[in-house]
């Protein structure tokens, strides 16, 4: 048998606000000095890519992904939406 070291990654990039920014959401990570959850994110604008705070994000694909898990019919959105 011949080896192939040949190995295919694929991620899925997830669309999103970081800090009020046009971004891609890349990974979750740690803050090497401090013991801080940190989302990895790239700015559509220039590619940057930067570390940010969870509470930094907003996810602009949630409500699409969300319908993939069962809530016995509830929705979660406010009445009137």
């Amino acid at each position: 048998m011949k080896y192939n070291p040949t190995v295919q990654l694929e991620a899925e990039l997830r669309p999103c606000l970081a800090n009020g920014k046009n971004a891609f959401f890349h990974c979750w990570g740690e803050h090497k000095d401090a013991l801080l959850t940190i989302a990895i994110v790239e700015y559509v604008d220039d590619g940057r890519v930067e570390p940010v705070l969870p509470h930094e994000i907003q996810f602009l694909d949630t409500k699409g992904k969300a319908m993939d898990y069962c809530w016995d019919g509830r929705t979660g959105e406010s009445e009137g939406e």
